[in-house]
């Protein structure tokens, strides 16, 4: 049997840290996405995400080969796209995607049987910390994601009536792997 589990949050919040560990608890698969960004250090192509270029991303758009797909930030032209495969989403047993909330409201029409989270930051200052702590966001990006985190802190919650709160340290997290798991 299939089921689909959607995990969303704002961009720093800690949605693939959660998973990971959820997904190696639980013996389910982690739908690998498509990006057009660049792999941040340490990220190897397959395992975080498959890192293509825009234009083979474009190339995937025009064969309909993505069952969701977005770019982020959307109100940045020169934004990285990011994007669930077709294939990912129909493999048999526990799936789990780990995806903006734009991508999760269109997957939520898709599969309406999917069980959706969403994760929080405990303040928008530790999500600040977060962000700055990866080092690769400028500090007009940082501003951007902040924003778009607000709004995103308002629209997750009507999403879904699940919301864990991914806490700082080793412990937080893992009070946030525990609940997810214990939703399950």
């Amino acid at each position: 049997m299939n089921r689909l589990v959607i995990v969303c949050g704002p961009s720093g919040v800690g949605k693939g840290t959660v998973v990971a560990k959820v997904c190696e608890r639980m013996g389910a698969h982690l739908s690998v996405s498509y990006t057009s960004r660049e792999p941040r250090e340490g990220e190897l192509d397959g395992r975080e995400y498959h890192f293509i270029t825009p234009e083979e991303f474009e190339e995937m758009i025009g064969r309909n080969e993505f069952v969701e797909w977005a770019k982020f930030p959307p109100e940045d032209q020169q934004g990285d796209y990011y994007g669930t495969a077709k294939a990912e989403v129909e493999r048999s047993g526990t799936t789990f995607l780990e995806i903006e909330i734009q991508g999760a409201r269109r997957m939520q029409l898709l599969y309406p049987n999917a069980t959706i989270v969403f994760i929080v930051p405990p303040s928008m200052e530790a999500l600040r910390r977060r962000l700055e702590g990866r080092g690769d966001v400028s500090p007009e990006k940082m501003e951007s994601r902040l924003a778009r985190a607000t709004v995103e802190m308002l629209e997750g919650p009507l999403l879904t009536g699940h919301v864990i709160v991914n806490e700082d340290g080793e412990e937080g997290l893992q009070r946030a792997v525990d609940q997810l798991v214990s939703l399950l």
